[in-house]
């Protein structure tokens, strides 16, 4: 099971991905929208979770698609979950470029 938080603030974000990289009970990893892994690998450590937790995690969600409206984010980030539910390999779909993907 997947796990992804949507939010525009890192306060929200860091402590729904601080309980979810600190939960037993979960091995799958978690998503999250628009913080920088490097940015949210800094805050978290600040709240002590560890480099074993934090690696658990995936982000930013969402294929990149060019998306810059919540409609366009949300298709993203549903092509994503979908993809992952298939097992398709995301690496497919991450080294096509736009010009390779590009509809006719």
């Amino acid at each position: 099971m997947r796990r992804v938080a949507v939010t525009h603030d890192p306060k929200l974000d860091d402590m729904a991905l601080m309980e979810a990289a600190q939960s037993p009970a979960s091995t799958s990893a978690h998503s999250v929208r628009g913080s920088t892994r490097k940015k949210r690998k800094e805050r978290l450590q600040e709240f002590d979770v560890s480099e074993q937790e934090i690696e658990r995690l995936h982000g930013p969600v969402g294929l990149r698609i060019g998306s810059r409206t919540p409609p366009e984010m949300a298709v993203s980030i549903m092509a994503e979950i979908t993809a992952v539910k298939n097992k398709f390999p995301l690496s497919r779909v991450a080294d096509k470029s736009a010009e390779q993907l590009r509809v006719a």
